[in-house]
């Protein structure tokens, strides 16, 4: 009875061990998507990328979010993003941004309306073994805010 009680004893240390790593990764990845949206898209930092995304990123490497990131920037110069909500589970977070920004720049075929245009994307990541983020899924709305911002016009 007192080594099946020791048993049970290891094995829940072992498990609540476990769990708090688990969510110590999670509050880590959460932490790091706001700072890395911060970093990239409103203060421009591309070298955040080098250390935060996989080498098999988007099959290209870090290079792939830096020229996403270039474009967007040169479409909306003043763009900034909020992160809210965060949702973390094992090795994936996914979360919501919403995007403001002057569209001033061509962007996806659309030429510059010069108005403030707001949007969002849900974003699901999935990071590797060492913490980088190895791919992404995303869904957003800026093609139809943009196809209905040109049928304004000017």
């Amino acid at each position: 009875m007192k080594n099946l009680l020791m048993l049970i004893l290891s094995a829940a240390i072992l498990f609540f061990s476990a769990c708090r790593e688990n969510v110590n990764i999670q509050e880590r990845n959460k932490s790091e998507v706001i700072k890395g949206n911060d970093e990239l898209f409103n203060k421009g930092n591309l070298s955040w990328a080098d250390a935060n995304f996989s080498d098999d990123y988007a099959g290209r490497g870090p290079e792939y979010i830096k020229e996403y990131t270039n474009s967007l920037r040169a479409a909306f110069p003043d763009l900034q993003v909020k992160i809210d909500p965060i949702i973390a589970e094992g090795n994936m977070t996914a979360w919501r941004r919403t995007h403001t920004g002057t569209h001033k720049g061509e962007y996806m075929g659309f030429q510059p309306t010069g108005r403030k245009i707001t949007w969002h994307d849900i974003i699901i990541s999935r990071y590797d073994e060492n913490g980088k983020i190895l791919e992404e899924w995303g869904v957003g709305d800026l093609y139809e805010i943009l196809h209905k911002e040109s049928l304004k016009g000017n």
